[in-house]
This record gives C-alpha cells, structure tokens and sequence, in this order.
C-alpha cells in the first residue's frame, strides 16, 4: 500500500485538538473549540446550530451514533422520534437505503434524483435534534448502493452542499478529491473502510488509518470483521496506537459477536465514537444497544 505523507504521525505527548460537528444555521462549519465541551459555542458569525454540536477526540466522552435505516424520509424520521428518549450525541443516516437509489444507473444523477435526495436531506435535517452524519455505504463496502463511482461522488457531494454536518467518504482512489469538495461545502468528512470478512494484520489496519489521515480525512474510521478473541484484542490494540499516533481522531471497531468489546472499550482504547442501536436496529453486526452501552460506560 502506498504510504502518503500530508498529515504526519503524532508524536508522543502531542495533544490532538478535537473535530466539531456541526453547522450553523449560515451554513458555515465550526473550527476546533478552544477548550471543554461547552467552549465556542457560537461560531464565528455568532449563529447558534440549530443542531447543537459534538466534539470527537481531544480527550471529550465517546460519542454515540445512532443509525437511520428507511427506505423513505417518514420511516426516517420515525426513527429519529424513536431515538429520542434514548441516549445519542450524533445519527447516521443511511442514505444507501433511500429507496430513490433502487436501480439508479449510468454516471450522471438525473435532476429529479437530484431534487429529491436534497429535499430528503433537508427534512431529515429539520427533523434531527443533533448533528447528522451522511453514509453512502456502497456494496463493495457492506451497504446496499449499487451505483457507479460517479453517481457515489455526485450523491456525496450533493449531501454536503445541502448541509449536511458530516458526510462518508469512503477509502477510494476518488476519495482526495470528495473530500476536498466536502470541506469546501462546509461538511466534515468520516473516511471509513470496512472488511466484513476478516480482521487484518496488524500492520495493514495502522497503514489503513494512516492514509485515511493523509488523504485529508476529519475522522478515521476502521471497521473489521473479529472472528476470534485475539482479532479483537489486536483491533483494540490498533486502536490504542492510533489515539496516540494517528493525527486524526480515530474509530477503530470490530463487527460480529467476537468484536463486541471493542464498541465497549472505546474510553480506555482512545477511539472518539461507538455506533449503537435503538429499537434493534443495527447498521453492523456486533453493536450495542444505546441504553445497554450506556449502562456499561455509566453514561447517565
């Protein structure tokens, strides 16, 4: 795997500055916050986000991520109402299940795709009492989009400029120049890659996060398939490197049922973030209920 140098490794001691999710009613992203949770509060044009904010990294709590999985904007906003009386700083919405990408072909999105993703975005943004993270989660990666890599690029980059707080960027040889239009339309970007299959070796999964950082990722998000014991412990290993070297805050999980520690060590192995489920909906094998995790990190 070629090595890219953009963003170099933390040195021990450093302190990394934590990422802020969330966007003003402006439109305008937040730079990092100065210090504690409630620090920074307005941004710089003094707007306050209609979606409150969350801080990943920099020694904040781990952040719960609730996910949204409907075929129609209703059925999503359902479940943002399910989640309400439920632990949950952040949600991913799964734009992959959006039925309007059903059987989507070619490499330009249609105007009326086009319109109707932007006028779910806007709903759904509406509707969501904290920030809102946008995945695209193709096939290849474990979703259900089945799209060209232009029509991906072009979904992803519409999802930024209509607002949204935070957009998947998937690892890609694409994934540079997405990135950098999803900065430039005021969204963080999560860089993920996930293997549904097997847990890696050691060095590929540090070289993986690696690269996500110097591609110019926000956050660096690694998702691998644990089928033993000693996989999660080399995935929480993993991810206790990366909190001390990675120059991005990091979330570093292993899916099945042998990787379920992993979404519980999160505080003790640095990663920023845990993916949970309300009302048993999981995006991924392996996660924790939002009230059953809470319970075992004491999360009031």
């Amino acid at each position: 795997m070629q090595k890219l140098a953009t963003k170099g490794l933390l040195s021990r001691g450093d302190v990394m500055e934590p990422v802020v999710i969330g966007r003003s009613d402006l439109g305008e992203a937040y730079g990092a916050a100065p210090s504690g949770v409630g620090a920074g509060l307005l941004d710089p044009a003094g707007a306050i986000p209609p979606r409150g904010r969350v801080l990943l990294g920099g020694g904040q709590p781990v952040v719960f991520i609730v996910p949204l999985m409907a075929g129609d904007v209703s059925g999503v906003i359902a479940q943002i109402e399910a989640a309400s009386g439920e632990p949950h700083d952040m949600f991913e919405w799964r734009v992959d299940y959006l039925d309007v990408l059903t059987g989507l072909s070619g490499e330009e999105l249609s105007d009326q795709d086009r319109e109707e993703i932007s006028k779910s975005a806007a709903e759904i943004l509406g509707a969501s009492d904290v920030p809102v993270l946008a995945t695209v989660r193709t096939v290849a990666q474990g979703g259900k989009a089945e799209v060209s890599t232009p029509v991906y690029g072009q979904i992803v980059e519409l999802l930024a400029e209509g607002g949204m707080d935070a957009v998947d960027v998937e690892m890609a040889p694409a994934a540079p120049a997405l990135t950098e239009k999803a900065h430039v339309a005021g969204a963080k970007v999560v860089m993920s890659f996930h293997d549904f299959e097997v847990t890696p070796e050691s060095e590929i999964m540090r070289e993986l996060l690696e690269t996500m950082a110097a591609l110019g990722a926000d956050v660096a998000k690694l998702a691998v398939l644990a089928n033993s014991e000693r996989d999660a412990l080399n995935v929480e290993l993993v991810q206790r490197w990366a909190a001390e070297y990675v120059p991005v805050p990091s979330i570093v999980l292993a899916m099945g049922e042998f990787g379920r520690q992993t979404r519980a060590t999160q505080p003790e192995d640095g990663g920023v973030a845990s993916f949970v489920a309300v009302s048993g909906r999981e995006s991924a094998p392996g996660q924790w209920g939002a009230r059953e995790l809470a319970a075992r990190l004491g999360r009031e």
